[in-house]
């Protein structure tokens, strides 16, 4: 088994997590962390960062977020230019 799943390994390829919940606890984001940085090692990328917000429980919450678009915006543009990404959480 452990054969690379693609080949020629593909350099550069980066992942950005982007996540909300209702919840307020320090830990809520743990697992589903995990699970996303293995599902960018099999799929070869690399940890850009994350932007994770709780308190965010109805659709259209995130709207009232004072910094998430502006954290979202920049992200992606670090993202497109291969820079870090600073995460929240």
């Amino acid at each position: 088994m452990k054969m690379p799943l693609f080949d020629p390994p593909r350099p550069g390829r980066n992942g950005l997590w982007l996540a909300c919940c209702g919840f307020d606890k320090r830990w809520m984001f743990d697992g589903p962390r995990r699970t996303v940085k293995a599902l960018f090692s099999v799929l070869d990328f690399a940890w850009a960062g994350e932007l994770c917000y709780k308190h965010i429980d109805a659709q259209g919450d995130i709207l009232h977020h004072p910094t998430a678009l502006a954290d979202a915006y920049q992200a992606g543009r670090a993202l497109a230019l291969a820079q870090p990404i600073g995460s929240t959480t």
